[in-house]
């Protein structure tokens, strides 16, 4: 896992700074498209923030097997997804949010079975 957490960190911190200006830039182009519609960019914000925060802790975290840790990552990426769940042009950064809070809950589930193997 420890592989898992600097590669999904490297890349949670890519697609957040790359999501920051195009995902923006496309927010605003179907805002214009759009006319009189105004898609709210409050949840792309905080999706990008959500991310880059959890790409920051798993590659600050990377070699501790802590639980909490995991935790950490699980609600930043499930408050990224959530935030921005409405916008179907984000769609991709949603799905790496969840695929980030999934391999967190995998991870947690085997520090767990390691624990209890070693007791």
């Amino acid at each position: 896992m420890r592989t898992w957490k600097l590669v999904s960190g490297i890349l949670s911190l890519i697609l957040a700074v790359y999501g920051m200006f195009v995902g923006t830039f496309l927010i605003g182009l179907a805002n214009a498209r759009a006319g009189e519609v105004i898609i709210n960019n409050t949840g792309s914000y905080i999706l990008f923030l959500a991310l880059f925060a959890c790409g920051i802790v798993s590659i600050q975290k990377r070699s501790v097997e802590s639980i909490p840790v995991d935790i950490v990552i699980i609600v930043l990426a499930l408050i990224g997804a959530v935030s921005a769940i409405t916008l179907k042009i984000l769609i991709i950064w949603v799905v790496w949010c969840v695929v980030v809070a999934a391999a967190a809950l995998l991870d947690m589930r085997n520090i767990k079975k390691r624990s209890k193997e070693q007791e």
